[in-house]
């Protein structure tokens, strides 16, 4: 079991702007976006066309809403970021040998 949690220990460490720690916000917004998706909250998006008289489906719609547009907008960055940033590293440390 120990074996299996270490990776996620390794990501859940990682410094916020690096490679790793970049890679991990991807991992946990696109993880709570399959969990609001697989939970039928994208049914409660109707309040973004104002049919939705009730409180709690509003709220629903927009923890979707923001769940979707972070997975279709933020991932990607992260991942480009992720990946631009691990070449400016690999150049850096090949320029100081």
């Amino acid at each position: 079991m120990t074996r299996a949690i270490r990776p996620f220990r390794a990501l859940w460490r990682a410094p916020v702007f690096s490679p790793l720690g970049f890679l991990w916000r991807a991992l946990v917004i696109t993880i709570a976006y399959v969990l609001c998706h697989a939970c039928g909250l994208r049914a409660y998006t109707s309040v973004l066309s104002g049919t939705s008289a009730d409180r709690g489906a509003t709220m629903l719609g927009l923890v979707y809403v923001f769940f979707h547009f972070a997975f279709v907008i933020g991932v990607p960055i992260l991942l480009l970021g992720a990946a631009g940033l691990r070449l400016l590293l690999a150049l850096r440390q090949k320029l100081k040998s």
